[in-house]
């Protein structure tokens, strides 16, 4: 069975990301690590950007679809969501 992995850093955390994956035999495990300068350059083309007609109602639908899967049971927003500020978004999509 393949799954695909990916894992999402801090851009300070990837090379001793990889370096551990290397040294535990896990690097080939993993399809690919993103950074989060590399997702909030993806975020703001898909939102913003000339396709955001397109893309951003997909992604803000799988996002929340994902959230939902992830956190089934949460009244409020854990931890790990308001350290990132989620509950500062505003769109009316979220509301």
């Amino acid at each position: 069975m393949f799954f695909n992995i990916y894992l999402v850093c801090k851009d300070a955390e990837e090379k001793t990301i990889v370096s551990l994956l290397n040294q535990i035999g896990w690097k080939s495990k993993i399809q690919n690590i993103v950074t989060e300068k590399e997702l909030i350059k993806w975020y703001k083309k898909a939102l913003t950007g000339t396709y955001s007609e397109l893309l951003a109602s997909k992604l803000l639908n799988t996002l929340s679809e994902e959230m939902q899967l992830e956190f089934p049971s949460l009244d409020a927003l854990p931890d790990a969501l308001t350290q990132r500020h989620y509950e500062k978004i505003s769109n009316d999509f979220w509301q």
